[in-house]
């Protein structure tokens, strides 16, 4: 018997295979809950199996990978990045049959990436056209208290002292929740990206991926998040906010232990606190606040080819 060949093959939605994929982002229940008429997937195949892939959108003359969402990237299910460069090429050479202007690729993270994507696609002619900055908690053995800066064990203190808790939320109280971070954004003249419609689809649809968490005094909730299970080892910090008669006693600090420790007993590798940065410009305020609570920082960028 011999033995199967890889091919390469371009689908529209809906896609003929399934692709394992470690990262909610490139599942196609993922995918599936937004637009869809300009979606593709690009796969390299042997039989029935995807052994690697990543899925775009075909627009304007160009692929924009990841639209709606944190990241996307280049999934290599098997293999290993051996072939890459297989898949790549041929990725390049129906860009270039269909005429199109570019490739974009929305890498991850490092802590995501377990090929080196960045440096892979550097070498082969892809250049970075947006670098964030992207900051995150390693969770080990260590306590969240003794990863954090003085100031801020000092802002963590204040919080038990005056009985604040934290608890993981009911979903069924993600509008009371998202009120708060909306607020939250709008006083510090960040973007709200997503409607409150639209986040309980995704919480409806993901129930065990999309978490929501918060810090009450007494029964009022007075410190939210919402949080990702991005893959089976990180966890991802999409939205946090506090009321603003909370602001001075820094509850976000204390919800940060809280879902650090709920990080630990799930056996998390990472709590992604997500990019300080907006168009590559660094929020330096922000920046200092996630160093300040022990975070790593590392690169987020969306790469480039030009055919």
């Amino acid at each position: 018997m011999s033995e199967e060949k890889f091919y390469f093959t371009v689908e529209r939605f809906p896609f003929e295979r399934e692709a394992f994929s470690d990262a909610l982002y490139n599942q196609s229940s993922y995918l599936q809950v937004y637009e869809t008429s300009t979606l593709l997937r690009f796969s390299l195949v042997r039989g029935e199996q995807v052994l690697i892939h990543c899925s775009h959108h075909l627009r304007e003359g160009r692929l924009q990978n990841a639209v709606f969402s944190s990241f996307g990237g280049i999934e290599v299910v098997d293999r290993g990045p051996e072939h890459l460069d297989e898949f790549l090429n041929s990725m390049v050479q129906w860009c270039k049959k269909n005429k199109l202007d570019s490739i974009e690729l929305k890498l991850p993270s490092s802590i995501y990436d377990r090929h080196g994507t960045e440096q892979f696609l550097t070498k082969r002619g892809f250049k970075p056209k947006l670098k964030e900055v992207n900051q995150h908690l390693v969770i080990s053995t260590s306590s969240f208290r003794s990863i954090i800066k003085k100031n801020e064990r000092k802002k963590l203190r204040q919080c038990h002292e005056k009985g604040f808790r934290f608890s993981q939320i009911d979903p069924r109280q993600l509008k009371l929740a998202y009120d708060i971070i909306a607020d939250n954004r709008l006083r510090r003249n960040f973007p709200i990206t997503m409607t409150f419609e639209k986040l309980k689809t995704m919480f409806d649809a993901f129930p065990d991926r999309y978490l929501l968490f918060g810090v009450f005094e007494g029964e009022a909730l007075i410190a939210t998040a919402v949080s990702i299970v991005v893959t089976e080892k990180v966890l991802y910090n999409f939205y946090h906010g506090d009321k603003a008669s909370y602001r001075k006693h820094s509850p976000v600090v204390m919800l940060l232990e809280g879902i650090y420790q709920y990080s630990q007993d799930k056996g998390l590798a990472y709590l992604d606190l997500g990019i300080s940065s907006s168009d590559g410009v660094l929020n330096e305020g922000l920046f200092r606040f996630k160093a300040n609570c022990g975070c790593v920082e590392t690169d987020k960028v969306i790469m480039s080819f030009q055919l």
